[in-house]
This record gives structure tokens, C-alpha cells and sequence, in this order.
């Protein structure tokens, strides 16, 4: 019984000291106030990119031109900053004999590869991406000079270009047949 009147007694300081939280008086009016808070996680999506195919025909061979290359717009949405930045990297088929950022695409008939290269450029940073890198410092905000605020760009429109290249070397050294293979673009929230 003793042990119960200290527990209460104890309990009536607490709340006499202010050390618990007191709720509003009655009155005709009464307030009370809570804190809300809300924290937004970093995220970046790339979305709108199409496949891309070549047909290395006879106009090729006969071009004065060391390379082909093709274009593809694409979307990169990020909120990590106002200019909306992220980094890139890319999986796929390296193709080590051809150089440190090349790619590789697979004959189905054979089993050659053909090597590529690709860039990525937002407007302003334009980088060749190969295997194992990492290249920061693209911004979303870059081409079109605001950053979407929509996860597909529908606001802004497209805002960063990848661009494949083959070299006609590497073309006149293949097998003729079809080659084919994929890269995964990584964006990263940084």
C-alpha cells in the first residue's frame, strides 16, 4: 500500500513539474498544436527510351565517313537538387579488345560480337560511357533549363540524348549476319 502512495505521489510531481505533456484548458475556445513532418526520399527514373536499330548496308561501306551513329531522346527524372542531378552508369556486353569503353552486340548465327560506343549528354556534361564508369554531375534541369516535375517529362520534354556509335573499322572487320544485344542505362540519385 505504501509502495502504491509513492508511485502516485511521484506521478503528481511529474505533472506538476511539466515533465509530461499537457493537453489544452476548457474554455469557449481551446488550442492545441501539433508538428508535422514529411521527408521526401531522393528518387531518379529514366523512362522513354526506345530501341535502337542500324542497318549496315551497302551505303554505309560506301560513305566517306568513319562512323555511324544514332540519337535516341530520353527522359531522366531526379529531385535530388533544384537542377535535378544524378549520375550514369551502364551495364551490358564489354568488349575489352576494342577499347576500355567499348560494348558489344552478338552475331545469333556465329557468335562474333560487333563493338559499339555510346555517349550520354544532358545539354551541357557529355560523356562517352563505358563499362565501369560512373559519371556524375548530369542535371535533369540542363537541356530545357527547368527541372521535371513529372516523372516522364511531360512538362519539360526530354531531356538527355544517348547517342550509339560503330565505327566502320570495327563494321568491316564482322561477320556479316545480325547482331544484337542490350544496355542498361543506370541513373542514380547523387
Amino acid at each position: 500500500m505504501i509502495s502504491k502512495i509513492l508511485m502516485g505521489a511521484g506521478a503528481a510531481a511529474l505533472l506538476a513539474s511539466g515533465a509530461m505533456a499537457q493537453d489544452s484548458t476548457f474554455g469557449t475556445t481551446s488550442t492545441d498544436t501539433v508538428n508535422i513532418t514529411a521527408e521526401v526520399a531522393p528518387v531518379v527514373r529514366v523512362s522513354g527510351l526506345d530501341d535502337v536499330n542500324f542497318d549496315l548496308n551497302e551505303a554505309f561501306f560506301n560513305q566517306s565517313g568513319p562512323n555511324t551513329y544514332k540519337n535516341q531522346m530520353f527522359c531522366v527524372y531526379s529531385n535530388v537538387s533544384n537542377a535535378g542531378s544524378f549520375s550514369i552508369s551502364a551495364t551490358g556486353t564489354p568488349a575489352p579488345a576494342f577499347g576500355s569503353n567499348a560494348w558489344a552486340v552478338t552475331n545469333s548465327g556465329d557468335g562474333s560480337i560487333l563493338a559499339f560506343t555510346m555517349k550520354v549528354y544532358d545539354g551541357s556534361l557529355d560523356r562517352v560511357v563505358g563499362p565501369g564508369d560512373n559519371w556524375s554531375g548530369f542535371s535533369s534541369a540542363q537541356w530545357n533549363g527547368d527541372r521535371p516535375d513529372t516523372g516522364d517529362c511531360s512538362d519539360t520534354g526530354d531531356n538527355t540524348r544517348l547517342q550509339v556509335t560503330f565505327s566502320k573499322d570495327n563494321v568491316l572487320g564482322a561477320n556479316a549476319g545480325t547482331y544484337a544485344g542490350a544496355i542498361t542505362l543506370v541513373a542514380s540519385a547523387t
